[in-house]
């Protein structure tokens, strides 16, 4: 049996151990990827950081849109409406941590509060890392296991307790299609009660 296979027998941990599994077997190496994407991920944080949708935009998977995730609220938009995120005024609902309160964003307040948590300066992120998670919590966006067939290459920017009010991290997942790579995610993740 194959390790996903043992995974599916671990009943409730089953999901779990996929995750872990898709991160300790993925395609490409951590310096196999670094040497992939590291340019290109550093023109996406830029425009991220900016706040720039018309720079950002070439590089969103064209047929898979792009997918903001966070342990507490999260969205789908498609390549052309990242032109237009913070004009969106479409409201989504998440549940805040520790309480469980419902409470309602946009893609633009969901931008400027989870995408920019703390403020972090993601230029000077103290480890960066590229097909290797560093940030584990109890929250796991599952990235690894749900681009897991299509070779995935993810970019985490991290910083730790001690360089703010907590860890947390910016993901950039790519997937390639006829040898250009695309970003398909911007996932945030942080310290969660």
């Amino acid at each position: 049996k194959n390790d996903m296979e043992v995974c599916e027998q671990a009943d409730y941990y089953g999901y779990f151990c996929k995750i872990k599994v898709a991160e300790a077997t993925a395609y490409y190496s951590e310096e196999e990827a670094k040497a992939i994407i590291q340019e290109r991920a550093a023109k996406i944080r830029k425009a991220i950081e900016a706040k720039d949708m018309e720079a950002l935009f070439p590089f969103v998977h064209p047929d898979r849109g792009l997918t903001f995730s966070s342990p507490i609220a999260g969205f789908k938009i498609s390549q052309d409406q990242v032109k237009t995120l913070f004009e969106n005024t479409t409201e989504y609902e998440g549940v805040s941590d520790g309480s469980g309160f419902p409470f309602t964003y946009t893609q633009a307040s969901y931008y400027n509060s989870f995408v920019f948590r703390f403020d972090s300066d993601y230029a000077n992120a103290p480890q960066i890392s590229y097909n290797r998670k560093i940030g584990k919590g109890n929250y796991d966006s599952g990235s690894f296991l749900t681009y897991y067939e299509e070779n995935p290459i993810i970019v985490e920017y991290y910083f730790s307790a001690d360089q703010g009010n907590s860890w947390s991290s910016l993901q950039l997942v790519f997937l390639e299609i006829d040898s250009a790579w695309y970003l398909v995610e911007i996932g945030t993740n942080f310290w969660t009660i």
